[in-house]
């Protein structure tokens, strides 16, 4: 039969989270038995970011000196506290560049390649997990994504479920990008094919196993699919604590960052309104940029205006 459950967790965001009332038949629930973070960084649902600032998504900038990657090394090495021997694993296809694309990348002693391709994310997980034990779990999260709290109580507050399999979703309702999983639940994936893992895994596995959708009332992450999400990440990075952000009277036309990396060419009396130049891109005398990135080809000429858009060729 199949087991489906929805637990909507509601969080102040000046207090504790509300605690899962759990069955008084069920013990605690620990992060001991996790094996692997599991990111995943192609290019799937990334291309517009990737070809114009030539990086996926993970290794941009999310404020001044900081990546993407830093978040999740940072949450990583949290987790090593509760479960010291878990591994991290960044995967991605066989049409990432990831030497290039990566560059100095602070996950990349961890990069892997998909080992075989048009597998779908169920099937990567398979085939990559193959030599895991039955009760090995597995966090399982898109690297195209801003955390907004540790990654550690997200895996926690996971955990704490003590289903088979827990996926948390958006306020929305709408799937989310963090799963933990047994690794017994891969076994309905089949050995061939293409298998995404929400929209086809999920349901099969939810046939034999528990699986729980964990529905938050704030969201845990911010996507990094396309330049609209990115610049809303940072807009949300760089608010100062105890705003919201989502009141009737927010003034989005309010600068909220400017983001300059080492290695790009800003004018002095250049407007940067929430806008990211990474390194080799240039912004010349008098020109604004507004909720765009400059990549490291991109040049924004004198007295121009770029709004909206990602910057990789001389405007």
């Amino acid at each position: 039969m199949t087991r489906l459950e929805t637990r909507l967790i509601r969080k102040n965001t000046l207090a504790r989270p509300v605690q899962l009332e759990l069955p008084q038949t069920r013990g605690s629930f620990g992060l001991g038995a996790l094996r692997s973070v599991v990111l995943l960084a192609g290019f799937v649902g990334t291309k517009e970011l990737t070809r114009g600032t030539r990086r996926i998504p993970v290794e941009l900038p999310v404020s001044q000196g900081r990546r993407v990657a830093n978040l999740w090394r940072e949450g990583y090495q949290s987790l090593k506290f509760a479960a010291p021997d878990v591994t991290l694993r960044v995967v991605v296809d066989a049409e990432t560049p990831a030497q290039q694309v990566l560059g100095d990348s602070l996950l990349l002693p961890w990069v892997e390649r998909e080992p075989l391709p048009f597998r779908g994310t169920a099937g990567v997980l398979r085939d990559i997990t193959v030599d895991y034990q039955d009760d090995d779990l597995i966090l399982v999260a898109t690297a195209a994504q801003v955390l907004l709290e540790p990654l550690a109580s997200v895996a926690q507050e996971l955990a704490d479920t003590e289903a088979d399999a827990a996926m948390m979703t958006n306020p929305d309702g709408t799937p989310g990008l963090m799963l933990l999983m047994k690794r017994k639940c891969l076994r309905a994936v089949p050995a061939i094919g293409f298998i995404d893992l929400k929209e086809q895994a999920l349901s099969r596995i939810a046939r034999d196993h528990d699986v729980v959708v964990v529905r938050r009332a704030t969201p845990v992450t911010l996507p990094m699919r396309t330049l609209n999400d990115y610049i809303d990440a940072l807009r949300h990075v760089a608010r100062p604590p105890g705003l919201s952000g989502e009141g009737a009277f927010e003034e989005r036309w309010n600068s909220g960052f400017a983001v300059v990396e080492p290695g790009a060419d800003v004018h002095e009396s250049a407007a940067l309104h929430d806008a990211v130049v990474l390194a080799g891109g240039r912004v010349e005398r008098g020109a604004t940029v507004v909720r765009s990135v400059v990549g490291p080809d991109g040049v924004v000429g004198r007295n121009r205006t770029v709004i909206d858009q990602i910057v990789s060729g001389t405007r």
